[in-house]
């Protein structure tokens, strides 16, 4: 082959390379066949999340309690915002963090962002954003009812624990935004939004009132260590429980070797009643004979039983009494001897009536333990400590509630802190059984106004309330433990009912293991019911 055919050929195959190169990079230019364009023209999918949260837990007014509302969440496509600048400036009127500049830069960069917005400034809806409620976990209120979550976010105590598979596992939602984006990441097109349930209003509906729960936490300054529960003496339905001391749920893992006990739930901790288990003693003895209302008894201020002395808190004796007159200055040997009349097991029979020898519960809230006396025990000394509430004995805050009501009305409520649940939309109430007949007519209004007197004129004067009629018993019970200078730890107790003379509500209050004698559980009685007052209860 010559030279100019050589040539030839060389430029022939440059140009048949040449058109082949041309026509390919042209082929590749054409957006559904580079995939380089196709990342940059949206062909990939975007995903931003919102906020989320666990289910809800309502009062019985239907007031949120285990969350609080934090403002609101605006979700900002850039892709759909028409005016930047009128877009960041609505924002950033109750923008929590963001400045309007910041929000600006935001939407010209085109990626889709979130806003934490505070306050209830009613906004106009800028084009391209969407708002949403955010709430966050109420960890300020009913602390040892609700309980807390773990790191995990789990539920470990109290309602949280109880439910946790309902609240944070079948009721936890989320909000998340998806979209077409491109390889910086800008949003191409509208948001596909889903919810997960996050509008959705399930959740537990409690029988708590959000404002008595907040008030009767606001105590912790009065009661150091103790326990108070308010309920309904007909319903049994708890309206109140507040355990001290209270507890940081951020501080948990440095509570658990705490000598102050500020996990345990004291409402259902048992403790010796004292002078407030006089109660079951003289509603017993009415059972047994009505006519024992009018027995008389000599107080000398003491009294022997066998081979013990027993003392009354009135060491000069408070002379002759009745059983009114007992009750109301809380004689000791009085009760001794009204005890020793109706006998130990008639006071059981009560007490199992009163189902004190089983584990009270309200729905997920069941009380730690009980001490139940030995009725087959005849020693004298046994029967006279049980008599005046000491001795082989422990009842919790939860009994004695329920006591005061059936000692009140005559019927023993079944305790109750869950109405039901919302699921779908649709109320499921929990089936409740019967109120139980305990005592009669007459048994009560004897125990009426004999608590009313104790208040009027009695031990328990400190829980008098102005134009209302209201009654309870008082106690002070030992504990055999002594402090360091000698004085003796003791509880103390009043139990009681609002009003008086038609009783809708039973209070008990406890301060434990104390020395003090400015603490008073009657004061503290006081000063719920005149709470319930004001709020109309």
């Amino acid at each position: 082959m010559n030279y100019g055919k050589r040539v030839c050929l060389l430029y022939c195959t440059l140009v048949i390379a040449a058109s082949f190169l041309l026509a390919r990079l042209y082929n590749l230019s054409k957006p559904e066949t580079n995939k380089s364009l196709q990342v940059l023209d949206g062909q990939y999918t975007g995903k931003i999340e919102v906020c989320s949260r666990s289910g809800f837990v309502y009062d019985r007014n239907g007031y949120l309690l285990s969350h609080n509302h934090a403002g609101r969440i605006a979700l900002v496509n850039p892709a759909e915002c028409t005016d930047a600048v009128s877009c960041a400036e609505k924002l950033s009127e109750t923008a929590l963090v963001a400045s309007c500049s910041d929000i600006y830069e935001r939407i010209i960069r085109g990626v889709p962002f979130t806003v934490s917005l505070g306050g209830e400034k009613t906004l106009s809806v800028p084009d391209g954003v969407t708002f949403f409620d955010s709430y966050e976990e109420n960890n300020s209120l009913a602390k040892h009812f609700l309980g807390y979550n773990n790191a995990d976010g789990r539920g470990v105590s109290g309602l949280r624990g109880a439910y946790d598979g309902f609240l944070n596992g079948e009721l936890y939602s989320k909000v998340a935004a998806r979209f077409d984006t491109n390889a910086k990441r800008a949003s191409l097109s509208s948001f596909e939004i889903d919810t997960q349930k996050y509008l959705s209003r399930d959740g537990i509906v409690t029988t708590i009132d959000k404002d008595l729960q907040s008030f009767t936490d606001g105590l912790s300054e009065q009661i150091p260590s103790g326990a108070v529960v308010v309920s309904d003496v007909n319903t049994g339905e708890i309206l109140a429980m507040s355990s001290f001391p209270d507890y940081d749920a951020d501080k948990i893992g440095e509570l658990l070797d705490s000598d102050k006990g500020e996990l345990l739930n004291r409402c259902t901790e048992s403790f010796v009643p004292g002078s407030v288990f006089k109660m079951i003693v003289a509603a017993s003895a009415l059972e047994k004979d009505e006519t024992l209302f009018d027995y008389k008894y000599t107080c000398v201020g003491e009294i022997a039983v066998g081979d013990d002395v027993f003392r009354c808190h009135n060491r000069s004796g408070h002379g002759e009494i009745d059983m009114s007159e007992a009750f109301s200055e809380s004689c000791n040997t009085y009760f001794i001897n009204l005890g020793s009349i109706i006998g130990l097991s008639e006071i059981t029979d009560v007490m199992k009536e009163l189902e004190l020898d089983t584990v009270t519960e309200a729905d997920f809230v069941k009380e730690s333990r009980n001490f139940f006396p030995e009725a087959e025990n005849e020693r004298p000394g046994y029967l006279a400590n049980i008599s005046f509430g000491q001795g082989d004995l422990c009842l919790s805050p939860l009994d004695m509630v329920r006591v005061t009501s059936a000692c009140a009305t005559g019927c023993l409520p079944e305790l109750s802190t869950v109405f039901g649940e919302i699921r779908e939309g649709a109320f499921v109430f929990n089936e409740r059984g019967q109120r139980k007949k305990i005592f009669c007519e007459n048994t009560c209004k004897k125990m009426c106004a004999m608590m009313e007197k104790c208040v009027e004129s009695g031990t328990g004067i400190g829980a008098k309330v102005q134009d209302v009629r209201v009654g309870g018993k008082t106690a002070t019970a030992q504990t055999g433990r002594f402090d360091e200078y000698g004085v003796e730890y003791v509880h103390k107790w009043f139990c009681g009912v609002y009003p008086a003379d038609k009783p809708r509500i039973s209070i008990c209050v406890l301060i434990d293991n104390v020395t003090g004698e400015n603490m008073s559980p009657a004061v503290i009685f006081s000063q719920i019911c005149l709470f319930l007052k004001e709020k109309g209860l």
